[in-house]
Order: structure tokens, then C-alpha cells, then sequence
């Protein structure tokens, strides 16, 4: 059986989804947005995300990368809730991808390049929505998003590899 955990991180709000065999099981939203200390909120934010990955298990975990190159101090606070979602991956011994966020948007026809964020959400939020008939927060969207972008990079790869005999 294959588990598959897709992240949206952030340091206030993150999107998990769980994939089993490739169906979507299960999708949920980490909320610390109110939460005023960064430090706690950060510390808060990843004991959760450890929780919930203990609890599901994964074989694979995929995590959207940071790209925030704008504010210095955002990047540093999302690189450090990653390194620790890698460093759990690592100690449990679960494959870990980073994906960046143009990478698994190009797996959907429906994102165009030069988007607002607000556009790349409600697109995210409509794409649920028509292929699954979830109505859910943007962050469990994009987590959504990002495990069905995985799947077809994943079914790509084993169709390649099928098609030329390795």
C-alpha cells in the first residue's frame, strides 16, 4: 500500500492531504494564525504537522518548497518548518520530495504563468472542487493540489520507464 502526505506549509496556516493508492482519504488545516509569538507559533505549527504524520504514516511525504524571495524573514521561517518535516522524514525513514510551486501547477492546464496569488488560489480552491466536490480552505486545497500533481509526475515517470523496458 502507498501513502502519500502532500503539505502546504506555512507559519500560520498548513494544508495536509493523505493519499492511499492514489484516492485521496483524507485532508485537514494546522491553524495557528493566531498565534502572535513567531517562536511558539513555528515550534506549535511543526509538533503539529509531526503529529499528523505519525498518526497517517506516509511512505512519501511531498512538501511544497519555499519561494517567498521577497521577504528574507519569511523564507527563513518557512525553510525551518520544512527542514524539520525533512528531518522527521528522515528519522522515519519516509521518502521526502520538496516540489516547487510552478512545478506541480504545471501539471494542471487551469494555472497560466504571471498569476496574482488570489487568482492561483481561487483556481486551486475551483480545481478541488470540480474533481473532488470538497469544499475546503485554500492551504487544504493546495495540499490537495500538490499530491494529485505528484501522482500524475509519479504515473508519468512509471509509463516512461514501462515504455522503454527499464
Amino acid at each position: 500500500m502507498k501513502i502519500i502526505c502532500s503539505i502546504d506549509s506555512s507559519t500560520t496556516k498548513t494544508g495536509m492531504a493523505l493519499y492511499v493508492d492514489g484516492v485521496l482519504k483524507e485532508h485537514l488545516l494546522i491553524d495557528y494564525k493566531n498565534e502572535r509569538d513567531v517562536d511558539k507559533r513555528i515550534s506549535k505549527m511543526c509538533y503539529s504537522i509531526y503529529s499528523q504524520l505519525k498518526k497517517w504514516n506516509p511512505n512519501i511525504v511531498v512538501v511544497e518548497d519555499d519561494y517567498n524571495k521577497n521577504n528574507v524573514k519569511t523564507v527563513k521561517m518557512l525553510s525551518n518548518i520544512i527542514g524539520a518535516i525533512k528531518g522527521y522524514c528522515v528519522i522515519n525513514d519516509w521518502e521526502c520530495i520538496c516540489i516547487m510551486p510552478s512545478q506541480w501547477r504545471k501539471e494542471f492546464s487551469e494555472f497560466k504563468s504571471k498569476m496574482k496569488r488570489d487568482e492561483l488560489k481561487y483556481i486551486s480552491i475551483q480545481l478541488v472542487k470540480k474533481n473532488t466536490g470538497i469544499d475546503c480552505s485554500e492551504d487544504e486545497c493546495d495540499a490537495i493540489n500538490i499530491g494529485e500533481a505528484y501522482l500524475r509526475i509519479l504515473k508519468r515517470y512509471c509509463d516512461d520507464k514501462q515504455k522503454n523496458g527499464l
